[in-house]
C-alpha cells in the first residue's frame, strides 16, 4: 500500500475522472419522489448512464497520517456535535477509521454496507468521506440511499432484506440542522441494531490511538441518480431509499383495511414530514399506496436544515400540527416524525397521547388490528424511565416483559433471541422486532390500523370511535399514568456531576419507609441492567425514586446532545380512579415535582430555575397554575381554552389585569404567552367595531341554539365571536364571546324575554359602567327581567399561545 503524507482534505476532494473510465449503458430508473433541496425546482435528470466501470485493474489506497483527537466518546446514539467539529482537520475521518479498526475483519472485509441519512447539511460531503474510506479498508460494496437520503428504520430494514454486514446512519436524530447545528453519524450491526457498547466502547478507545487513515483514491460519486459504479473491486450502488422498507411494511400491516379507513368522506389524517427525511416515504406511502389525499403531507420536502426548523416531533416544535390538530373541525388523526424517521408524535382530534400511552395501546391491540402480531407479542419491554403503562397491558395479557436503559440498542439482543415484539421510549420512540430501530412511520401504521379496526364495521354517517375513544377506554381497563418530563438542556457539565452525585450519596444513605411529603419511598437505586441473553451489564442508567404507591423520580444525564450536558427528569404517577382521569398532568404531579427538585437541589448545583422543554400538553388549569406562579400572585386564577389555541384569562382582581397589560409577553420553560386586553383580534367577522367580551345570554329558545340563528339575534348588538363550549341544547343559559356594535351599550348579560319563533324577543342588558362599579362595590349586576351575581374583583384578558409545550 502506498504512504503519504498528504493531507486528507487534498485526497477527499473531487479528483479527475481516471483515464481507464469505460462505461456501459443501463436505462436510470426514477425514484416516485423526488428529493429536493429548497433551490430545487425539477428533477435533475441523469447526464450520465447508470452504470459505471472504473479502474478496474484495481484500487488505490492511500495511507494518511494523523493524530487523535479529543471528543469522540460515542453515546446511546453514535457520536453528536456541531458540524464545525465536524469539519474540523480529520475529525470525522479519524472515527470513521477507528470503527473499522474496532471491527473483526471478517465483519467488514469484502463485504456489504448500507450508507444513508436524514438529509441535513454536511451529509453530501461526510457521505464521500465515509465510502472512501470503507473502500480503502476492504469494503467490497456500499448501498446507499438516493441522494445520501434513508431514514435510520429503512437502514435497518435494508440490512436486514439484503444480508449487509451493516450500516453507517449520518443523522443527529431530532437536532437542528445547519452549519451551525448538529451533525451525527452512527453505525448498525449486521442484524439492523445499534452496535452494543463493547462496540462502541472499542471505537473510542481507538479513537485515542489511530495514527493512519486508508483512503482509496477515487472521485466524488454521483448520488443524485440511481445505478451502479465500480472502481476495480469497490462497487456503490445507489438505491431507492423507499422500496425495501414499503415491502416490508405490506407484510407488516394490511393495507387494505388502512385503505378502507383513510378513503372514507368522514375520515381525515394528516401527517408532518416536518422537512427531514420521512418527507421521502409520505407520499409513496401514505398518498400512492393507501389513497390519502396528497394534500394531507405538509412540509414533505427534505431540507438540509429541515427548513429552519427543529425536527423534534413534539407538541413544541411540532407546532404546525398541533394548531390543525387543535382547530375547529381539526382532522381526525394527525402524526409527524422526526429528522431520521424513527420518533413519531400521535395526536387526535384536539388530543395528545403520550409516548407511554401510544406504546401500551399500540401493545394492547396489535393481535386484533395488525397481521405482524396475528399469534400474539412474544413479549414487550420499555425503556426505565418510560412510563409504567406498558407494564400493565404485559400484566394482563400475561406477557414476557423487559425494563432496559435508555437507548434502542438493548431492544436488540431481545428481539434477536425471540423474547421482545413491541417495545417504546418516552421521547417518542415506537417499534417493532420488524426492524432493529424505533420507528416512526410504523407507528403510525399502527395506529391507522387501531382505528381502521375498530371502526371497519361503521357504516358513513355513524360517529366513528377516535383517538381520544381508543384512550379513554384504554385508561378506563388499565388505569391512566400520569407523565412529565423537565428537560435542562446545556448545563455545565461539572454541575450536572455533581448534582448526580450528590444524588448517589443521597441514595446510598436513604431506606425503605422514609418519608418525600406525602409519598412513602419503597427503595432508591442506580439503574443497572443484566442482558438476559448474552449477561451483559450496564451500570448507572438512572438514578430512581420508587415509591410504594408506584409513583416514581427518576434522573438521568442525556448522552444524545451535542454541547453542555443535559439533565433530564422524569416524574410518574399511576390513577386508577377514572372519576380523576381527566386532570391536568402537572396538576396530578406537582407534589412529585416539588419534591424533585428539592432533593436534587438542582438551582443549587446548576443555577437553573426553569426547564428548557417540560412535557405535557398546555390546559386551562396548567396555564393558571403557571400564570400564578409565574406572577407570584394569590389563587384566584382561571382560563378557559378556544380550539385555535387562545385562552381567555379571569385574573383575580383589575390589579392583576392591569399587571399583565403591563408585562406583554411572560416567557414561560416550555411557552410563552402573549398577553392583551379583550380586543376585537379574536378570529373575528364582520364590520362591528366596538369592544369584545364574553356575554351572558339567558332564556335562549332551543331553536336559536344553532350558530347562524344565535348570531342573527344578537346581530343588533353585535357580531358572535364563538359560542362557549359549556352552553349545550339542555340549557337555557349560553355564554357567547360577543363583539359589541361601535355607539352601543357594552353588555354583560342579554335576557331573552320571548321563546317563540316568530318572535326573537327584546334584548335586556347590564352595561359595562354598571359592570365596574358593582366590581369595585361587590353590588349585584341585573339585567332586565333578570338578575346575575357578578364575580367581585374579576378581570379578564387573552392571551394567545405562542409556543405550545
Amino acid at each position: 500500500m502506498a504512504t503519504s503524507n498528504l493531507r486528507l482534505g487534498s485526497v477527499l476532494s473531487p479528483l479527475k475522472v481516471p483515464s481507464s473510465f469505460t462505461t456501459r449503458f443501463i436505462p436510470p430508473n426514477v425514484l416516485p419522489t423526488p428529493i429536493l433541496r429548497k433551490t430545487d425546482r425539477i428533477v435533475k435528470a441523469c447526464s450520465y448512464p447508470s452504470t459505471f466501470v472504473a479502474d478496474p485493474e484495481g484500487l488505490k489506497i492511500t495511507s494518511i497520517p494523523t493524530t487523535p483527537v479529543e471528543g469522540q466518546k460515542t453515546g446511546t446514539s453514535g457520536l453528536r456535535k456541531k458540524v464545525k467539529v465536524f469539519k474540523e482537520g480529520n475529525y470525522l475521518a479519524n472515527w470513521i477509521q477507528a470503527l473499522f479498526n474496532s471491527l473483526p475483519p471478517e465483519d467488514y472485509k469484502n463485504g456489504v454496507l448500507v450508507l444513508g441519512g436524514d438529509g441535513r447539511y454536511f451529509n453530501r460531503e461526510a457521505a464521500q468521506i465515509i465510502m472512501k474510506i470503507a473502500a480503502g479498508n476492504g469494503v467490497r460494496k456500499i448501498l446507499v440511499g438516493r441522494d445520501g437520503l434513508m431514514s435510520t428504520p429503512a437502514v435497518s430494514a435494508v440490512i436486514r432484506k439484503q444480508k449487509a454486514n451493516g450500516g453507517f446512519i449520518m443523522s443527529a436524530s431530532h437536532n437542528p440542522g445547519g452549519p451551525e447545528y448538529d451533525w451525527g453519524i452512527k453505525f448498525n450491526y449486521s442484524s439492523g441494531q445499534p452496535a452494543p457498547e463493547s462496540i462502541t466502547d472499542k471505537i473510542y478507545g481507538n479513537t485515542l490511538s489511530v495514527s493512519e487513515i486508508k483512503l482509496a483514491d477515487i472521485p466524488d460519486i454521483d448520488l443524485s441518480c440511481l445505478g451502479i459504479t465500480m472502481y476495480g473491486s469497490f462497487t456503490v450502488e445507489v438505491v431507492d431509499p423507499v422500496s425495501d422498507y414499503l415491502e416490508l411494511m405490506e407484510n407488516v400491516f394490511d393495507f387494505q383495511l388502512i385503505k378502507n379507513l383513510v378513503s372514507r368522506p368522514d375520515f381525515r389524517f394528516i401527517f408532518d414530514a416536518m422537512h427531514a427525511v420521512t418527507g421521502a416515504y409520505a407520499n409513496p406511502i401514505f398518498v400512492d399506496t393507501l389513497g390519502a389525499s396528497p394534500d394531507c403531507i405538509s412540509n414533505g420536502i427534505p431540507l438540509e436544515d429541515f427548513g429552519h426548523g427543529h425536527p423534534d416531533p413534539n407538541l413544541t416544535y411540532a407546532k404546525d400540527l398541533v394548531e390543525k390538530m387543535f382547530a375547529e373541525n381539526a382532522p381526525d388523526l394527525g402524526a409527524a416524525s422526526d429528522g431520521d424517521g424513527d420518533r413519531n408524535m400521535i395526536l387526535g382530534r384536539g388530543f395528545f397521547i403520550t409516548p407511554s400511552d401510544s406504546v401500551a395501546i399500540i401493545a394492547a391491540n396489535a393481535q386484533a388490528a395488525i397481521p405482524y402480531f396475528q399469534n400474539g407479542p412474544k413479549g414487550l419491554a420499555r425503556s426505565m424511565p418510560t412510563s409504567g403503562a406498558l407494564d400493565l397491558v404485559a400484566d394482563k395479557l400475561k406477557l414476557p416483559f423487559f425494563e432496559v436503559p435508555t437507548g434502542w440498542k438493548f431492544f436488540g439482543n431481545l428481539m434477536d433471541a425471540g423474547k421482545l415484539s413491541i417495545c417504546g421510549e418516552e421521547s417518542f420512540g415506537t417499534g417493532s422486532d420488524h426492524v432493529r430501530e424505533k420507528d416512526g412511520i410504523w407507528a403510525v401504521l399502527a395506529w391507522l390500523s387501531i382505528i381502521a379496526y375498530r371502526n371497519k364495521d361503521k357504516k358513513i354517517g355513524e360517529k366513528l370511535i377516535s383517538v381520544e375513544d381508543v384512550t379513554r377506554e384504554h385508561w378506563a381497563t388499565y388505569g391512566r399514568n400520569f407523565f412529565s418530563r423537565y428537560d435542562y438542556e446545556e448545563c455545565k457539565s461539572q454541575g450536572a456531576n455533581q448534582m448526580m452525585e450528590h444524588l448517589r450519596d443521597l441514595i446510598s444513605k436513604t431506606k425503605p419507609g422514609q418519608r418525600y411529603g406525602n409519598y412513602t419511598l419503597q427503595f432508591a437505586d442506580d439503574f443497572s441492567y443484566t442482558d438476559p441473553v448474552d449477561g451483559s451489564v450496564a451500570s448507572k442508567q438512572g438514578l430512581r425514586f420508587v415509591f410504594t404507591d408506584g409513583s416514581r423520580i427518576i434522573f438521568r444525564l442525556s448522552g444524545t446532545g451535542s454541547a453542555g450536558a443535559t439533565i433530564r427528569i422524569y416524574i410518574e404517577q399511576f390513577e386508577p380512579d377514572v372519576s380523576k382521569h381527566d386532570m391536568d398532568a402537572q396538576i396530578a404531579l406537582k407534589p412529585l415535582i416539588e419534591s424533585a427538585l428539592s432533593i436534587s437541589k438542582l438551582k443549587e448545583f446548576t443555577g437553573r430555575e426553569k426547564p428548557t422543554v417540560r412535557q405535557g400538553m398546555v390546559t386551562s388549569g396548567i396555564l393558571s397554575a403557571t400564570l400564578q406562579d409565574a406572577l407570584g400572585r394569590r389563587e384566584g386564577w382561571s382560563s378557559k381554552k378556544f380550539t385555535n389555541g387562545q385562552f381567555i384569562v379571569a385574573c383575580p382582581s383589575p390589579e392583576e389585569t392591569i399587571e399583565l397589560e403591563r408585562v406583554g409577553v411572560i416567557h414561560l420553560p416550555n411557552f410563552s404567552i402573549s398577553c392583551k386586553p379583550w380586543t376585537p383580534d379574536l378570529d373575528a367577522t364582520g364590520t362591528a367595531d366596538g369592544e369584545c367580551r364574553w356575554v351572558e345570554i339567558k332564556g335562549m329558545p332551543l331553536f336559536c341554539w344553532h350558530r347562524d340563528m344565535e348570531a342573527r339575534l344578537l346581530k343588533s348588538v353585535g357580531d358572535l365571536i364563538r359560542i362557549d363550549e359549556w352552553g349545550t341544547t339542555f340549557a337555557n343559559v349560553v355564554r357567547v364571546a360577543l363583539r359589541i356594535r361601535h355607539g352601543e351599550k357594552l353588555p354583560t348579560i342579554i335576557n331573552i324575554n320571548t321563546s317563540t319563533k316568530d318572535n326573537p324577543g327584546s334584548l335586556g342588558t347590564t352595561t359595562m359602567s354598571r359592570l365596574n362599579r358593582c366590581l369595585n362595590s361587590g353590588e349585584r349586576a341585573v339585567g332586565r327581567g333578570s338578575s346575575t351575581n357578578s364575580q367581585p374583583g374579576n378581570s379578564e384578558a387573552a392571551c394567545n399561545m405562542g409556543r405550545q409545550g
